[in-house]
């Protein structure tokens, strides 16, 4: 039976490299991620997480303020300071951290480098494959799901 707190590791799909580094320009990290059909990239300064360029970033930062790409330095316009989590953590924290914070993507560090982004897209069918087991095997997962322990 598929679980609500199964470890984001086990559901992330492989996922072509992510990253970019935070001395790129936006117009660099625009065409990675369009090569690799990605709606975020980590932007990384010696191998650890220092921000996240998302297409809202771009829309917002870049597009709405009218600055030139090439000449836009990343570190000017990403996300700094991004929330993570972990691989371990559960699918259920991430839901929770996601609605509650408005993200779309999260990035997802081990050891504090960056091991994957977990997008919404990746909850959303990782809930949906939960949903159509519940479906399936209706008996009993009532008190699977709301057996919140304690006495």
């Amino acid at each position: 039976m598929q679980q609500i707190q199964k470890p984001i590791s086990e559901f992330l799909s492989d996922k072509p490299d992510l990253t970019i580094s935070v001395e790129s320009n936006v117009l660099e990290a625009v065409e990675k991620m369009t090569a690799d059909q990605s709606e975020c990239l980590l932007v990384i300064e010696k191998d650890e997480v220092v921000g996240i360029f998302t297409e809202r970033d771009f829309l917002n930062r870049v597009v709405g303020a009218r600055l030139t790409p090439s000449e836009t330095p990343l570190r000017e316009v990403m996300t700094a300071n991004p929330d993570t989590l972990r691989p371990d953590d559960g699918v259920s924290y991430a839901v929770e951290r996601m609605a509650t914070r408005g993200f779309r993507n999260i990035p997802i560090v081990d050891d504090n480098e960056p091991a994957a982004i977990l997008t919404v897209w990746d909850v959303m069918a990782h809930l949906s494959d939960v949903l159509a087991e519940v479906e399936e095997n209706s008996e009993n997962v009532i008190d699977e799901w709301t057996d919140i322990g304690g006495g």
